[in-house]
Parts: C-alpha cells; sequence; structure tokens
C-alpha cells in the first residue's frame, strides 16, 4: 500500500501483524455441527485498522471434526 502524508510517498512495506486464536473445541448441540465463535485481530505500523477476513468467518457452522481456518488481515 502507498500512503502520501503532507506531499511525501511512504511506503508500507510491512504487512500486518495478525493474531489468531488458539484451537477450539466446541462440543456439538445439533446434528449439522455447532456453531464457533472467535476473534481475529490485526495491527500495523501505517494502517489504523488492517481488514481481517477468515474462512469459514467466526458464527459459521462448523461440522463435526477437525476443521482448519484460514485467516489473512490486508492494509
Amino acid at each position: 500500500a502507498v500512503h502520501t502524508y503532507a506531499g511525501s510517498n511512504v511506503r508500507d512495506t510491512t504487512a500486518p501483524a495478525l493474531t489468531v486464536p488458539g484451537n477450539i473445541e466446541v462440543l456439538g448441540d445439533n446434528p449439522s455441527g455447532s456453531a464457533v465463535t472467535f476473534t481475529a485481530t490485526a495491527v500495523d505500523v501505517v494502517t489504523t485498522n488492517p481488514t481481517v477476513a477468515c474462512t469459514p468467518a467466526p458464527g459459521s457452522t462448523f461440522a463435526y471434526g477437525t476443521t482448519t481456518v484460514t485467516c489473512t488481515a490486508t492494509d
């Protein structure tokens, strides 16, 4: 990302720092699985609020078994 401050360009070359929860274990509450909530956050030296996206998203219904969640942070 390139940001302009007072007529000069500052190039943000450092990716946001992403923080994700550890493994989560949830007891099933219906035949299709359970809704799982979690929070992933990010901080960046230039961008105040980096965008964080996770797949599957927080609050999604997770089927029984192990599900890998992938989160990314962009500025």
